[in-house]
């Protein structure tokens, strides 16, 4: 019995990967700060999600990590816009309100209309998504949390990653006391 219960955790820890997975790394650190009414949802817009692998990624989930004074709304996936302009590409970014359909960003990015649900979504390899959701200040006080943490599988792997940028809205201006 207990050569089994081994055999089944070897098989879990085979499944997982402890080594950066396709998603990367998490990208640079820092802190995205924003003025934001209690209770009133802003968009955070500002993570993307690049597949550098050669298989198919699938995020079974995004949560916020280590959150005081903020919840999440539903997390989307959002294409890429390619400004014909210049060829630059524009993530949604951070707005005043969310979700960001028919208010200023969605001129700049048209592809808000064609989010897909992020758990359960599949990015393609090569392929580079935007990651939005939208956060609310639950507190009178500046709400903070770490970056999203995403996890995803790839070729028959588990992976979790961390985005190192995380999020903090206050009552005020970014210039404020909280």
């Amino acid at each position: 019995m207990l050569l089994g219960a081994l055999s089944a955790a070897a098989a879990q820890l085979a499944a997982c990967s402890a080594g950066p997975g396709p998603l990367g790394t998490g990208g640079d650190g820092g802190l995205q700060c924003s003025a934001g009414a209690q209770g009133r949802p802003i968009t955070m817009g500002i993570y993307t999600l690049d597949n550098s692998g050669t298989a198919p990624v699938t995020v079974t989930s995004v949560t916020l990590s280590a959150a005081l004074g903020l919840a999440m709304t539903k997390s989307w996936l959002v294409p890429i816009y390619h400004d014909p302009r210049n060829g630059n590409y524009v993530a949604i970014g951070v707005a005043a309100d969310y979700p960001p359909i028919a208010k200023a960003d969605t001129a700049i990015n048209p592809e808000w209309r064609n989010r897909v649900p992020a758990a359960g979504a599949t990015i393609r390899p090569g392929q580079t998504l935007n990651l939005v959701f939208g956060l609310i200040r639950t507190t009178a006080k500046a709400g903070r949390s770490d970056g999203p943490l995403i996890s995803y599988t790839a070729d028959r792997n588990s992976y979790t990653v961390q985005e190192q940028t995380g999020q903090e809205i206050r009552p005020g201006t970014c210039n404020s006391t909280p």
